[in-house]
């Protein structure tokens, strides 16, 4: 009878301490669980706005500037909904408000500036969805109606998107009615394009190459390709594509255009002394080369201009 009764206590003592278990487990799960909700949410807060502060940040510098701005983002969520009956999205854009309005009211700077949807080069998200400022309109944009609107304009602002980062970047610009041929220059390539001038700046694991050519014509029907290696010669990272972000073909200028292009390299491979160099050329889809020539008229090997 001793052993029942003391077998009873103690079967009774473990069922309260697996209570008290369960009991603690839930209470973990009803705190963690929202603030780990909160936290994911502070994170799409950031990612969505990061473009929205650069824009401030664009009208304050450049009040008095004319601005293309290409897929800013105007909503996004996770694909991963945690609460059937929430949502889990933030609106960048009240639907009475258009970008330029918030933009004022958070500068007080009137911003001149035309914005569109360029959905060909919007990437296949992960983990989010996402809609751009101008998304609905009739008309979205391609190579063809960035071409005919990007001359004139100051600055051509891109938004880039992968599932954590959504920088915006100045892309470039052009002006027209450039001189019939250039004082001096890096390189030709034909008599088509003129390489005019190019600087590089290193920030962090990113490797920005400025690139500034006078185009004449005809049409090279080419792609720039932009490879940047250490010193060394090691391979540190791609960035080949069309100027202006990947948005503006040489067939798309009118003769004497200046072209001012901004391309960020993600450096794959960090030199060990912060010494890099950028082989700049164009090449043709059957991958050929255009043949490139130096200032004294020499053909430049491998058809190319080397740039440290």
């Amino acid at each position: 009878m001793v052993l029942v009764e003391a077998a009873g206590a103690g079967q009774g003592r473990w069922q309260r301490l697996a209570g008290q278990a369960v009991s603690g487990a839930l209470a973990l799960a009803a705190l963690g669980i929202p603030s780990v909700h909160a936290a994911r949410q502070a994170g799409l807060n950031v990612l969505a706005l990061t473009t929205l502060r650069q824009l401030d940040d664009v009208a304050r510098r450049y009040p008095a500037d004319r601005h293309l701005i290409i897929n800013t983002v105007n909503w996004m969520s996770y694909r991963q909904i945690w609460y059937p009956r929430g949502h889990d999205g933030l609106a960048v854009l009240a639907p009475h408000l258009s970008l330029p309005d918030l933009i004022y009211l958070n500068t007080g700077v009137r911003l001149d500036a035309t914005i569109a949807t360029f959905p060909d080069l919007l990437p296949d998200f992960k983990n989010h969805f996402i809609s751009t400022v101008n998304e609905g309109a009739s008309e979205l944009w391609n190579t063809l109606i960035f071409s005919a609107h990007v001359a004139g304009m100051d600055h051509a602002w891109f938004t880039s998107y992968t599932d954590t980062q959504a920088p915006m970047r100045d892309a470039g610009h052009v002006t027209l009615a450039g001189p019939p041929a250039p004082a001096r220059f890096l390189g030709r390539f034909e008599y088509s394009v003129y390489l005019t001038d190019v600087s590089l700046r290193v920030e962090g694991s990113l490797l920005t190459v400025t690139l500034d050519g006078l185009y004449l014509g005809p049409d090279p029907q080419a792609t720039i390709f932009r490879n940047a290696f250490d010193c060394s010669g090691n391979l540190a990272g791609l960035g080949s594509g069309l100027a202006l972000g990947a948005m503006l073909p040489f067939g798309g200028l009118p003769a004497r255009a200046l072209v001012h292009d901004v391309r960020p390299i993600a450096l794959d491979t960090r030199s060990a002394d912060g010494c890099y160099q950028v082989q700049v050329g164009l090449f043709r889809a059957d991958g050929s080369r255009v043949a490139a020539y130096g200032p004294d008229g020499g053909a430049l090997e491998n058809q190319l201009v080397l740039v440290r």
